[in-house]
């Protein structure tokens, strides 16, 4: 289903597949194969993708905003449980990933300054 939501965006966006690709960082064939289902959509490649077209991760994985028709097999008090536990994982996902961007960044520091004693 998100799949079928990343494609709509893209299309809104007017980016191609090759076009959002690119800035992604993936080729055409890599990204076509992320957006049919063939190839894994890493966390860190669906949040670069969510930055490259301005969107919420929320927005992409929520199948309830691509077809309000779609019915919820849950009573809303467990859907709205899921919905916070999926958000906080989102929320610790984006913490980890920024952390380990400041720990690369620090060790990029780090040789940097050896690179210039020698």
């Amino acid at each position: 289903m998100y799949l079928e939501k990343l494609r709509k965006i893209r299309n809104q966006k007017g980016l191609s597949q090759k076009e959002l690709g690119e800035l992604i960082g993936l080729d055409q064939s890599a990204y076509c194969k992320i957006e049919n289902g063939s190839n894994y959509l890493s966390v860190p490649t669906l949040l670069h993708i969510c930055k490259v077209l301005h969107v919420s991760v929320n927005e992409i994985l929520n199948q309830n905003s691509l077809d309000s028709n779609i019915p919820i097999s849950y009573d809303n008090e467990t859907y709205q449980e899921k919905m916070a536990l999926y958000n906080n994982s989102i929320k610790d996902l984006e913490l980890i990933i920024i952390k380990k961007k400041a720990k690369l960044d620090q060790l990029k520091i780090s040789r940097d300054e050896l690179m210039r004693q020698n």
